[in-house]
């Protein structure tokens, strides 16, 4: 009995040290692999003029008011291709800036709480990592006193006319970076906030 349990220990023992092995190689691939995609980007600068070529990667790298302008076409530094793959990926960031500006009004007014003025930046949690989001001031405040209003209501002409200004800033947001409008989207939220 006591050789088997010896000969299990002895195994056991091996494979976790096999596991912070392979554990220590991996950190050095990543390494590596940060390094040679440093080094790339570097790389991108254009001899003649010094400036540089924004490349994949670095529109992957793109936060906040920087991400905002790229997508809109006021950062014209990065080429199309590499902001139409960014674009695919920012559709749920949108979205869930939008619910989250949205559910701050409607919680404030919920729980008696004045009303602010929301910020334009707010940090969304992706599979890739969290992204700082940026929204013009103006729909925020649409958003945000929307969401406000939505929780005083039980109207449905004051919950139609408050979905409605919200489907216009919406449809105004994904406008202005250039995706297609998800049109119940509005209707999910507000469903979601309401019952």
């Amino acid at each position: 009995m006591s050789m088997s349990f010896a000969l299990m220990l002895a195994t056991g023992l091996a494979i976790i040290i096999l596991l912070l092995y392979i554990i220590g190689r991996m950190g050095k691939l990543e390494e590596v692999t940060r390094n040679i995609l440093r080094s790339k980007s570097e790389s991108s600068i254009e001899p003649s003029s010094g400036r540089t070529t924004k490349t994949l990667e670095d529109s992957d790298d793109l936060q906040g008011k920087e991400l905002w302008d790229a997508l809109t076409g006021r950062n014209t530094e990065i080429k199309a291709e590499n902001i139409d793959s960014v674009r695919q990926r920012y559709e749920i960031i949108l979205k869930k800036h939008v619910q989250t500006i949205l559910k701050a009004g409607y919680s404030d007014s919920q729980s008696g709480g004045i009303k602010k003025n929301p910020g334009n930046l707010d940090s969304i949690n992706t599979l890739r990592g969290t992204v700082q989001s940026w929204l013009p001031s103006e729909h925020c405040a649409v958003l945000y006193n929307s969401g406000y209003e939505l929780a005083n209501t039980d109207e449905k002409s004051d919950q139609d006319r408050l979905r409605m200004s919200i489907d216009d800033s919406i449809a105004a947001l994904f406008d202005q970076v250039k995706l297609p409008f998800p049109g119940d989207f509005s209707q999910g939220l507000i469903s979601a906030m309401v019952d």
